[in-house]
């Protein structure tokens, strides 16, 4: 919280140009930058003459995206005056689970390499935006925008659920790549895992609050039936996204069936549902897809070494 007799923060209208620019343009050229140098490293030993200019193509073309959005957004703002705090989760969550799905796509098309960068390049504009809205009092071209897409925070507090969920998106790539190096073993991963972060949890809460009568022992918030909603919600994505016809169509070269099949989709499932259910000090857009992408891909390294 602010301290008394320090003043609302400004908004990106009552900003001057200038200084609304100048840190509108460093958030843009701290992703970029991070991204080309990610990219061009990974580029470079296959093609030296090429990579260059290629990244460069690469690096503001994934800046398109970000300024759809930030227009797209700028303009509900304004409009709109998203308030309700229902309505700001629910254009979170689904802003959350839409990003999960475009880091996946770009994973299939790049590679994981790039979507490493990609997600690192916004998790330090994300923080560079936060730290000049928080500590300089100072609303910038993007503010608008994720107000708009669900920013939830006190006013003079970092917003820090999706920093949390940018952590984990990082790991979640991250880990399946080292033990597998498979991208479409890893995309698969990390649409499960994010699916059911994103979907589950809002399941879990909507049966939990209208159905549930059973309360956890380890955590009276939460009721074994929200649970339960939650690990089938798991072990339906699993079975579908670690089904043979799936992993054909990501281009996997390991099929896991029979047994572990089975195994893998009911273990994720509950695991799953048992993370989001625990009062961990961390926040939940960090536990619960890391927590279960991080098993996942233990029991699918299990399933494809015995």
């Amino acid at each position: 919280m602010t301290s008394e007799g320090s003043t609302a923060p400004r908004t990106s209208r009552e900003t001057k140009f200038s200084v609304n620019f100048l840190w509108t343009s460093a958030v843009i050229i701290v992703y970029n930058l991070i991204v080309f140098v990610g990219y061009f490293l990974g580029l470079y030993h296959i093609n030296p003459e090429t990579s260059f200019w290629y990244t460069v193509a690469v690096s503001l073309g994934l800046t398109v995206p970000a300024i759809i959005i930030t227009i797209i957004g700028t303009k509900m703002q304004r409009e709109k005056k998203v308030d309700e705090k229902e309505a700001s989760t629910l254009y979170r969550k689904l802003f959350n689970i839409a990003g999960g799905l475009v880091m996946a796509i770009l994973c299939l098309i790049f590679g994981p390499w790039i979507v490493f960068f990609v997600m690192t390049g916004l998790l330090s504009a994300f923080g560079l935006h936060e730290f000049v809205l928080v500590k300089l009092n100072t609303r910038i071209w993007f503010s608008d925008a994720l107000a708009a897409l669900g920013r939830q925070a006190e006013e003079g507090e970092v917003f820090w659920k999706p920093i949390s969920a940018l952590v984990s998106f990082i790991i979640i790539i991250l880990i399946p790549t080292v033990l597998f190096g498979i991208v479409g073993l890893v995309v698969i991963i990390f649409i499960v895992a994010t699916i059911l972060w994103g979907v589950g949890d809002s399941l879990a809460y909507y049966f939990g609050t209208r159905y549930g009568k059973h309360k956890l022992p380890w955590n009276k918030k939460k009721s074994a039936e929200g649970s339960l909603a939650m690990a089938i919600i798991g072990i339906g994505l699993t079975l579908i996204f670690f089904s043979a016809p799936i992993f054909n169509l990501f281009g996997s070269t390991i099929i896991i069936g029979g047994i572990w099949y089975v195994l893998i989709s009911i273990l994720t499932g509950f695991f799953g549902a048992f993370i989001e259910s625990l009062k961990l000090p961390l926040d939940d857009n960090f536990t619960t897809p890391t927590f279960t992408a991080v098993f996942l891909a233990i029991l699918v390294y299990l399933a494809i070494s015995i």
